[in-house]
């Protein structure tokens, strides 16, 4: 039983990671956001990010290790614009929701996970891609 588990779970996560290796280049995607499934990508220049968040760029390229990607996505939360950080060594997976104008908690009624949608790829640090 235990070899059945950790090969289904084996096989999970290679499908989880071929998945968010793949990105179109269409619009936005009207899906939640759901880690491991691909959405469109249409990066943007650093220097257009609202100023908290190129502080957060900052400080990932700062402290890069060359391992990991780190994905910033951009969606739609009640109306308002939210940033979600996608980053492997988070200890809290769903602490990285951001107002996009703001830079704080996103303002709006629902679950951020579940009602949001339109979520695009906007910026990202590539790393070696191992371990993200």
């Amino acid at each position: 039983m235990k070899k059945i588990l950790t090969f289904f779970l084996a096989g999970a996560a290679i499908a989880a990671l071929g998945a968010a290796f793949t990105a179109c280049e269409s619009g936005g995607d009207s899906r939640s956001l759901v880690l491991g499934q691909s959405y469109p990508v249409q990066l943007i220049e650093k220097e257009t990010l609202p100023e908290w968040l190129i502080e957060k760029v900052d400080f990932f390229e700062a402290n890069q290790d060359g391992m990991r990607d780190v994905n910033i996505y951009k969606g739609e939360f009640d109306g308002r614009g939210i940033v979600y950080i996608h980053n492997i060594y988070d200890s809290c997976i769903g602490c990285q929701f951001y107002d996009w104008e703001t830079g704080g908690p996103p303002k709006g009624k629902g679950n951020t996970w579940e009602d949001s949608k339109n979520w695009v790829i906007i910026y990202q640090i590539i790393g070696l891609g191992i371990l993200s």
